[in-house]
């Protein structure tokens, strides 16, 4: 007499077998296991840098999933980084391995955030309340005090006979890059005394949806648009006094921002020698400052003017050939 247990993979139990002349055979799923990638990472502050994730648990991913039968399968579910040979897993706590598996015979959506764990905490990320893998929302996102690159991916319609188990997810940014270099040709002769980006809209709600046949993150409900000093190279706004050089160079930190029209900068500088600082406000091309690019903005000072030269390029400085 045979008795059959299934649940997935073929595990033949032999205890006992030999003795009482029965094969117990249990079927296990696999691990749930991550391959996340970053679609164009970023180089610099306050983005990720490198060509992934990284394997240092600076970020992680937070991953729900869903099916018909479970649509609460898993939400928001902390996945870091193991080992070289795991991988990514299901954790207790980042770097503490707490596995999870597949259900049978079950097709899994799959929606999930990228950010660092301070960001988790700080944003509160809301997850759709019935179906976990549908949507993300982070409500009232003060992206200018709260700067976190957060990226979002969706896998759907996935079955554990795929990729041995492992879910591949590649993430998108949510906002985009403002950037500026300076250079003078003289050297010595400008300092900066800051830049600001004037009526920026930097606090919305940003809202993940994996209901359509496309993954949208879109951003609403805007607060009033407000003048936004950028951070100098320390990450602060005050005593900015960036002595521009010859060589165009990284001159304030990059600025996140959701998506939206380009805006007017105001430029505080003071001439060598002077004692009152001097404001102009830079009329930037029109564009839009789109999700997952970064926009860079040369300014270059002769003695009798000053010009910027935009360019945008991806996030891994990839050229792009207009402003978009």
């Amino acid at each position: 007499m045979k008795k059959l247990i299934t649940y997935g993979l073929l595990v033949v139990l032999a205890a006992g077998a030999l003795s009482c002349g029965k094969t117990e055979t249990v079927t296990q799923t696999p691990e749930l296991r991550l391959r996340p990638v970053a679609q164009n990472p970023t180089k610099a502050d306050p983005e990720l840098a490198g060509t992934s994730l990284g394997t240092d648990n600076t970020y992680v991913v937070y991953l729900s999933a869903s099916c018909d039968q479970q649509p609460q399968f898993m939400t928001g579910q902390l996945y870091s980084y193991i080992s070289a040979t795991t991988k990514w897993e299901a954790s207790s706590a980042i770097g503490t391995a707490n596995p999870l598996y597949w259900p049978l015979a079950e097709k899994l959506d799959f929606l999930g955030l990228a950010c660092t764990p301070a960001a988790y905490t700080a944003l509160t990320p809301a997850w759709h309340a019935t179906t976990s893998a549908n949507s993300v929302t982070i409500t009232d996102w003060d992206t200018y005090a709260k700067q976190y690159d957060v990226m979002y991916a969706a896998a759907n319609g996935q079955t554990s006979a795929s990729n041995s188990g492992t879910v591949n997810l590649a993430f998108r940014h949510t906002m985009a890059l403002v950037c500026f270099t300076a250079q003078a040709s003289v050297a010595g002769a400008i300092t900066i005394n800051g830049i600001t980006i004037n009526d920026l809209e930097y606090e919305g709600t940003l809202t993940v949806d994996n209901t359509h046949t496309g993954l949208t993150a879109t951003w609403s409900d805007f607060a009033a648009p407000a003048n936004k000093l950028a951070y100098n190279l320390s990450g602060t706004t005050a005593d900015y006094a960036y002595a521009v050089t010859t060589s165009a160079t990284q001159c304030c930190q990059h600025l996140l921002v959701p998506q939206q029209a380009a805006k007017s900068v105001t430029l505080e500088y003071t001439m060598n020698g002077a004692v009152t600082s001097l404001d102009i406000v830079l009329h930037l091309p029109r564009a839009i400052w789109k999700a997952g690019y970064k926009y860079t903005y040369a300014l270059n000072f002769t003695p009798t003017e000053i010009t910027v030269t935009p360019s945008v390029t991806d996030w891994d400085n990839t050229p792009v050939e207009q402003m978009l």
